[in-house]
């Protein structure tokens, strides 16, 4: 378990999304991945952008308030909205023990990680909501690998792996992503040490 969960030392700031640990900043996840696999979004037109997050942001949140107990009325929920969750739970087939958990390892980075699970066969599952119109398996897999690291790295072979992907117009789907074995996730560690010894 990382120390965050125990010790609750990690601060993220929403508005700049900045994660500090001990009041020293750590790059998220995000950031790291960028450096590693280039940014995927340059060129792409900046309003474009704002409008994928806005909707990513408003599914984000609609599953989490729905995770929560907070949605006790659909008829307050829009067509969209409706479809949304009537997707999720048709889709994702594991019961949520925790979201919106946010994580780091050691001082080399942060994240926050979408959700925790565990299945009727009682494996332990790692999630992440996507609402891009492709899935990028290269991104979630560093991504979701390096969340668990952060998160449970004791335990980090005994989980699987999901994507519960939302596109803008089209129906929602659950997608298994496999990992990166341990080799592969110290060499990324190698290079994430790298990096900030270049910052």
């Amino acid at each position: 378990m990382s120390e965050l969960v125990k010790e609750n030392r990690l601060k993220f700031v929403e508005g700049s999304h900045q994660y500090f640990l001990d009041n020293v900043e750590l790059p998220s996840v995000t950031t790291l991945i960028g450096e590693i696999l280039g940014n995927k979004y340059e060129g792409v037109d900046a309003d474009v952008l704002k409008r994928a997050s806005e909707h990513g942001t408003k599914v984000h949140k609609l599953i989490e308030e729905f995770e929560n107990g907070k949605i006790a009325n659909y008829l307050l929920l829009n067509e969209r909205e409706i479809d949304n969750l009537e997707d999720y739970k048709r889709i994702k087939g594991f019961d949520t023990l925790k979201t919106e958990i946010a994580v780091h390892y050691k001082d080399l980075y942060a994240g926050t990680i979408d959700g925790i699970g565990v299945d009727d066969e009682n494996n332990q599952i790692i999630y992440d909501i996507k609402t891009t119109g492709e899935v990028d398996f290269d991104y979630v897999c560093y991504q979701l690998s390096l969340y668990l690291l952060a998160y449970d790295e004791k335990n980090y072979d005994n989980y699987s792996a999901y994507i519960l992907h939302f596109p803008k117009n089209k129906r929602a789907k659950k997608v298994m992503i496999e990992l990166l074995d341990r080799e592969e996730l110290n060499c990324v560690i190698d290079k994430i040490r790298e990096f900030k010894k270049g910052v």
